[in-house]
């Protein structure tokens, strides 16, 4: 990649994949899958993941706010 020309698209996915094909701890899902976990203590007991806290908290906030807009949208007809 010593030249000066751009990368098109598909050069761009060749190096992603190889940039992403060693170690399944390397992946990008695993990589996304480990930006959503609970920092502190990314499994529970039994082993599996828990999502991170800051995230719970906007999915129930956003739940709130799409229930009031329903909410006042179905009394405004």
């Amino acid at each position: 990649m010593a030249s000066e020309e751009p990368i098109n698209p598909e050069q761009m996915r060749q190096y992603l994949r190889q940039a992403y094909a060693g170690d399944a701890e390397e992946s990008l899902l695993w990589q996304l899958a480990r930006k959503i976990e609970d920092p502190v203590t990314p499994q529970n007991e039994k082993g599996t993941r828990r999502l991170h806290p800051l995230l719970l908290v906007m999915a129930a906030f956003m739940l709130i706010m799409l229930g009031t807009f329903i909410y006042f949208r179905a009394l405004q007809s």
